[in-house]
């Protein structure tokens, strides 16, 4: 299935580390169910200290603005 596709060669290692890191007491579906509830807790965690920190950015001027740069004209190449 990943042969000519390097994405999926990384996708293939989820399943096994997910099952290996479960314990004897809980059942393979729990235990992926928990590692997918921690992934998207993460995500969203991530996600809202993202948007704070672009709000304060904004809030404190602290982003620095690009000035265009002037592309040279072709019809003046002599720097006159």
């Amino acid at each position: 299935i990943a042969c000519g596709r390097p994405i999926l060669r990384v996708c293939l290692w989820t399943c096994p580390l997910v099952l290996l890191t479960g314990s004897e007491n809980e059942s393979p579906e729990i235990t992926a169910l928990s590692r997918t509830i921690e992934v998207f807790l993460g995500a969203l965690v991530g996600g809202v200290l993202h948007y704070l920190e672009v709000m304060m950015i904004r809030r404190l001027g602290i982003y620095a603005e690009v000035q265009p740069q002037e592309t040279p004209d072709p019809a003046n190449a002599s720097g006159d």
